[in-house]
Formats: structure tokens, sequence, C-alpha cells
């Protein structure tokens, strides 16, 4: 049950992203997009730990070292597109938070909080070129694109005479 455990939880994860930022804020495109994007990093990072490094490891096979960093790398992604989706305000302030997301999770990997493993600089590694591509994701599909938000406003409901704006036939 410990592989298939997060699998389970995404969907209601984001399930309740969605009705929280929908109850709270405008969900935008660009917030849908972020989940989206979230939600497509941290599958990649459970199956990646769950099916991918343990089949590599059983059978002995050399990835140039994609297996150790790969919780890291996509942990990276999943951590920056998770805080954009709930803080993203505007450009300054959302690649402030692509810089201080990456900063914590080498942070993390640098302290090795779980206490029983060993420093890997190549996590060190893969967590600051996974925030620089994040950042440049995120710089190329929403800073450089101009996204229409939906406003909604209220339409009377007649003209000021007190007749339908709507021409009947």
């Amino acid at each position: 049950m410990d592989t298939f455990g997060p699998f389970i939880l995404l969907p209601i994860i984001c399930f309740m992203i969605y009705i929280i930022l929908s109850k709270q804020t405008n969900f935008t495109k660009k917030k849908k997009a972020l989940l989206l994007l979230f939600a497509v990093s941290f599958f990649i990072t459970e199956a990646g730990r769950s099916f991918y490094r343990p089949f590599i490891y059983e059978n002995s096979i050399s990835d140039f070292h994609i297996a150790d960093t790969l919780g890291t790398s996509f942990g990276t992604f999943t951590a920056v597109f998770f805080i954009l989706l709930l803080q993203g305000r505007d450009k300054l302030s959302d690649m402030i938070y692509v810089g201080v997301a990456t900063t914590l999770v080498m942070a993390y990997e640098l302290l090795a909080l779980p206490g029983n493993e060993f420093f890997d600089p190549r996590d060190l590694y893969s967590a600051l070129i996974c925030g620089l591509i994040a950042g440049a994701v995120y710089f190329f599909i929403f800073l450089k694109r101009k996204w229409k938000y939906e406003k909604i406003e209220s339409i009377p409901a007649s003209s000021p005479d007190g007749h339908s704006n709507i021409k009947r036939k």
C-alpha cells in the first residue's frame, strides 16, 4: 500500500486545492495551468520514487544517477509550482518564490532532515538545475504570454426605462 498511497492522495489534494482556490480567489486560467503542472510534477515524482528507482536498483542499471536524484529534481518542480499556485501574484514576486522554493529544497537536501540519509551533492545540483528549469518554464509559459483574465461584469437586466434589453422576435 505504501507504493500506491501518493497516487490515491493526488486527486484528493488537487480537488481540495481546486475547491479552496475557487472559493477564495479568482481561479484564472493561469492558476488552473499551475494546478496541472503541480499535479503532473507530483505524479512523476511519486512514480519515479515508487517504480523507477526500485527497478533501477534491483537490476543494477546505470542510469547516470537519475534514479538517485529523481525525487529531488521533480520534487523541486512540485514545490515551485505548488508555491506559485498558492501564492503567485506578479512577475517579481513569482520569480522570488521560485528562488525561495529552490533554496528551501537545497537547504533540505543539505541538512538531510530525514536523519538516516547521507549528504549527496548530486541532489543539490539537481535541485538547483531543476529550480532554474522551473523558473524558465514559468517565465516562458506565464510571464511572456499575455493571459486574458475573465472579468465578470454585471449586466443590468433592464434598461433605465424599465424595459428588458433583450430583443424579442
